[in-house]
């Protein structure tokens, strides 16, 4: 670990965003509604699109057993996490290449045509109905994947007032992306709830599929009527120029990149597992017994909302705590021994009928995965300054994506040969070797340090601000 990396994670001082009373008194909160749409409404569109699948899939399954059948639902769930990695590496350094405005309006328009086309499929002779959306979604997973190295980019770039001040800080924006993030999670099995309850089945996931572009559509005309974020380092630039800025942050944080890659990819091997898996959990808690299948998808919609809002309550807790004085090492770290511990637990009830305590666990382990969720977005973000921002964010998010494909296709196989509760267990030693990385390898911080990010309530656009330290600067 360099000196430099410690320095960066480890600024004395002003937190992003914690300023006098009385200037954080004179924000716009129309600003701050604007900022936070821009940079959080594609993340929910996101969030929607990722997990809307689970149960669209489970009921084309039914509805098209030959075309949807388990390989052609293997190939949509891929192809979309295929569309996301290369969304994710792309974008993000089309970002810092272009400008974040064409970049994240590009990003949109992906996934408002992704959601509609994907809605629109039909089954004949001529094209599988599998190989339909998996196309769909394809493109649908470009535009998921750069929303996250845009999203990270805009809260803590995008203004729409040069004039005008946000009410929040440019941490607790982050944090608001994250909670965007899982509301969409929690929309998509409300809007499958009110489906199941109100159309036929080949409706539902249709519908359900397009009300993923809503969302999309409103950020496109946000960012559509955004102006580029002003500052010298996020202008167009020519490719030498960023290739030159992004060789010597990674000369300079070498450590920091390698250790955000690393342990984003093992939260997501586990978060994407217990996700995309959800209803074998559930499964194992609520057992279905002679339920139908809409019965059997009501149940674990309602499974997968209620972690998700614990997700939610997480979220709001830290969008309040973040400006106060907290290490996102120790955040993720906290994150990665809880769970693994948490995952220990759970692996050893797995066998019984201890409902209650299960339903318990699992919603802790969420609140676990929660704060890793957190701690992997910031740590990329708040490490690197603009001029590389979006490339480094894009690319440990990649990383991520890969964990997530290695987890959700090593899961099924997994629990047929070995049971549940041994994959639970290999989950918890997932976590646990998070931990130790992120002990190790991720720079720490300074005791009483805050997050070191520039202060949103100074006039928008300033990204670069003294220190307590005399002529350093967290740039």
């Amino acid at each position: 670990m360099t000196a430099d990396e410690t320095q960066t994670l480890g600024i004395q001082g002003q937190s992003y965003g914690t300023e006098a009373q009385a200037e954080r008194e004179t924000g716009s909160w129309i600003e701050t509604l604007r900022v936070l749409l821009c940079s959080g409404a594609g993340l929910l569109a996101d969030g929607y699109d990722l997990s809307v699948i689970n149960l669209a899939i489970a009921l084309m399954g039914e509805l098209y057993p030959v075309s949807m059948d388990s390989w052609g639902q293997g190939l949509a769930v891929s192809s979309t996490m295929a569309g996301i990695i290369i969304g994710m590496v792309s974008f993000g350094a089309f970002a810092d290449f272009a400008g974040r405005k064409c970049a994240s309006i590009c990003t949109a328009l992906l996934t408002l045509l992704g959601a509609i086309c994907s809605a629109c499929i039909i089954d004949n002779k001529r094209m599988d109905l599998a190989i339909q959306l998996a196309c769909c979604r394809f493109f649908l997973g470009l535009g998921i994947g750069g929303e996250y190295p845009l999203s990270a980019a805009l809260g803590s770039e995008a203004t729409f007032s040069q004039s005008k001040c946000l009410v929040c800080s440019r941490s607790q924006t982050l944090v608001a992306n994250m909670l965007f993030m899982n509301t969409g999670y929690v929309l998509q099995a409300v809007v499958f709830l009110i489906l199941l309850s109100t159309s036929s089945l080949d409706m539902v996931w249709r519908i359900a599929f397009a009300c993923g572009g809503v969302p999309s559509f409103v950020v496109l005309i946000l960012r559509a009527w955004m102006p580029e974020p002003r500052s010298d380092t996020t202008q167009q630039r020519s490719l030498s120029a960023l290739r030159m800025d992004l060789s010597a942050e990674f000369q300079k944080k070498t450590s920091l990149m390698v250790s955000v890659c690393i342990c984003w990819a093992l939260f997501n091997v586990v978060s994407y597992s217990l996700m995309s898996f959800s209803h074998v959990i559930c499964e194992e808690i609520f057992p279905s017994d002679n339920r139908t299948v809409v019965q059997v998808v009501r149940r674990d919609a309602v499974y997968a909302m209620c972690l998700s809002m614990v997700g939610c309550l997480t979220y709001a807790v830290l969008f309040i705590k973040v400006d106060q004085e907290m290490s996102m090492k120790h955040v993720q770290l906290f994150g990665f021994s809880a769970g693994a511990l948490l995952l220990t637990f759970a692996a050893a009830l797995a066998p019984t009928a201890m409902i209650a305590v299960q339903v318990t666990t699992y919603a802790l382990i969420t609140v676990a995965c929660s704060l890793l969720g957190a701690s992997t977005y910031f740590l990329p973000t708040q490490g690197f300054p603009a001029s590389v921002r979006g490339t480094v964010v894009g690319l440990a998010a990649a990383s991520g994506k890969m964990g997530a494909l290695l987890g959700t296709a090593f899961f099924p196989y997994a629990t047929s040969k070995f049971g549940l509760p041994m994959v639970i267990a290999m989950s918890s030693s997932t976590m646990l070797v998070g931990a130790v990385v992120t002990f190790f390898c991720v720079p720490g911080q300074v005791q009483n340090s805050k997050l070191g990010m520039p202060d949103a309530n100074h006039p928008p656009g300033r990204l670069e601000y003294e220190m307590k330290s005399p002529g350093t600067c967290f740039w």
